[in-house]
């Protein structure tokens, strides 16, 4: 008896829950309701922030990618380039701003992404959120 008063059925979603892009996505709360996820996820908005989401995403990694693995070629194909002094008697090789170039670069791409997040996906989230309000 004791134990079934521990587990009986509580509200689903309790007043004042803060609905965000991690419940939504993540299942992060577990007693979210299955018809509001399953009407969240099945909104046309909802498709589009995950479609776009991901698309951008995939670009990004696509790019840092590519530059990272332009690096390593570059060290590994042209070694006498990369390793070259910046100028007659530097200690500094071609290869050191390359590498700071790399490091910039993925912070740059970071940069992107979190404006985009927090911009354009956010507002679409709100918006998800607004029409999935009972």
């Amino acid at each position: 008896m004791v134990w079934a008063k521990q587990h009986e059925p509580r509200c689903l979603i309790q007043p004042g829950t803060k609905i965000t892009t991690k419940t939504i996505f993540m299942g992060e709360l577990s007693q979210m309701d299955r018809t509001l996820r399953r009407k969240i996820q099945q909104s046309g908005k909802f498709k589009q922030l995950t479609s776009e989401r991901s698309r951008f995403g995939r670009g990004l990694s696509l790019v840092m990618v590519a530059v990272y693995y332009s690096f390593i070629f570059a060290v590994a194909l042209f070694p006498q380039v990369v390793g070259a002094p910046l100028w007659d008697g530097a200690a500094v090789t071609v290869g050191f701003p390359l590498g700071v170039g790399v490091i910039l670069i993925a912070f740059a791409l970071t940069g992107i992404y979190v404006q985009r997040a927090n911009g354009h996906y956010d507002r679409l989230t709100r918006d998800i959120i607004e029409e999935a309000k009972p």
